[in-house]
């Protein structure tokens, strides 16, 4: 991702299993998770590039899915 803003968050493809990966090593709800998804910071980027993504463009739009 070349900007670290809500407009290039990635999508989530599944919720529960990315929240379990998630939760593994951070502590918190659902919400914690989300606002962790949606909030830019290095520790996303850093979830994000460990996760996995599946970058494809629709038209000239990039949608980044962590699945």
């Amino acid at each position: 991702m070349n900007r670290n803003d809500i407009i290039s968050a990635p999508q989530v493809a599944d919720c529960n299993t990315i929240y379990r990966i998630w939760h593994e090593t951070h502590m918190g709800s659902m919400d914690d998770f989300y606002r962790f998804m949606t909030t830019p910071s290095a520790g996303r980027d850093s979830f994000v590039a460990v996760t996995g993504i599946d970058n494809r463009f629709k038209g000239s739009v990039l949608i980044a899915t962590l699945k």
